[in-house]
């Protein structure tokens, strides 16, 4: 790209940070623009614009506890409506529901209505309370599919208490999708068939990797700094979970400082969960560390800020503040 100034070549810096001050409050962000290597201006393009917003507009949610556009769409779709159906049982008007599906953010009592229908009891309590813009037999479907949602609710297993549930800084602003987790860890034990120690940096890579380059996490699994490198929360009650629901097994294997204990699968990665900037992290993370041994990978991990900053008190690794910073 050439400067519109002064015709010289522009160059992308990327996770440059900078404070920026959005409805009165001050937030970090890890800006990406061009700078003209000739005049020393700099520019945003569309991409690197949005970039930077929506580092602004995550923090801005997270810190007044706002939807974010995921959980408004999987909200809508929880309930089978299409956006024109979901903005006639909120009452308001259809551009006012589209533009939160695509980012932007609900005023307070919109926001709080929002989470008050997440609830399904609450949400067919609006609906029938609209009942002249539906005709009878959408109010039944609606019906029934509450029904469904409140039965469904109630067969939660113990890992739903385990696994993280909401959208926040931790979870690299996803809705946490165990489904995803439990494939990338398919996709690494079909390739090497890993020990705990090297599966749990793979995962942390992917995931943090993914956010550096797209602003959100793989699977919104949380990450904490402890002794060996950063792992998974609760990795080995969610291991153990995979294993009764045979999504992996655990073999003993001998190696040169031991007995350990390998996973292995005769499940298939199923690609179909995954958009193809994810499938192209998990690719390059593996090809960048399958010849790592345990212990030099658990080495170089330990050189991360991310681990470096947080392992005193076991903390859990936030994307936003140390996302940019690891090691590509």
């Amino acid at each position: 790209m050439e400067c519109p100034i002064c015709n010289s070549k522009l160059k992308l810096l990327t996770g440059i940070p900078r404070q920026i001050e959005f409805k009165k409050e001050i937030y970090k962000v890890y800006e990406s623009y061009y700078k003209c290597e000739g005049c020393g201006e700099e520019f945003n393009d569309v991409e690197t614009g949005d970039k930077n917003l929506i580092q602004v507009y995550n923090q801005y949610r997270e810190n007044h506890n706002i939807l974010y556009p995921d959980e408004i769409i999987n909200l809508r779709k929880k309930y089978g409506l299409t956006k024109v159906d979901m903005s006639l049982a909120l009452g308001w008007g259809e551009n006012t529901y589209s533009n939160y599906e695509r980012g932007a953010i609900p005023n307070e009592s919109h926001n709080s209505l929002l989470r008050l229908i997440d609830e399904p009891k609450q949400f067919l309590k609006l609906v029938e309370s609209r009942n002249d813009l539906f005709d009878k037999n959408e109010i039944i479907k609606i019906q029934e599919k509450v029904e469904t949602l409140i039965h469904e609710n109630k067969l939660h297993d113990w890992i739903q208490f385990v696994w993280p549930q909401k959208i926040k800084s931790d979870t690299g602003f996803v809705k946490p999708n165990l489904d995803k987790f439990a494939n990338m860890v398919i996709y690494f034990v079909i390739k090497e068939k890993p020990c705990k120690t090297k599966l749990n940096k793979l995962l942390f890579y992917s995931d943090f990797l993914h956010y550096k380059n797209h602003l959100k996490a793989i699977s919104g699994s949380r990450y904490r700094a402890i002794s060996l490198g950063p792992v998974p929360t609760e990795y080995d009650a969610i291991y153990d979970w995979m294993n009764n629901n045979n999504f992996i097994y655990m073999v003993e294997e001998f190696k040169d400082c031991g007995v350990i204990e390998i996973m292995e699968t005769n499940k298939y990665f199923d690609e179909s969960l995954f958009v193809e900037s994810e499938i192209e992290i998990l690719n390059n993370v593996y090809e960048k560390f399958k010849d790592y041994l345990i212990n030099d990978l658990k080495e170089y991990t330990l050189e991360e800020p991310a681990w470096k900053e947080n392992v005193i008190n076991k903390n859990i690794i936030n994307y936003q503040k140390w996302g940019f910073e690891v090691k590509g």
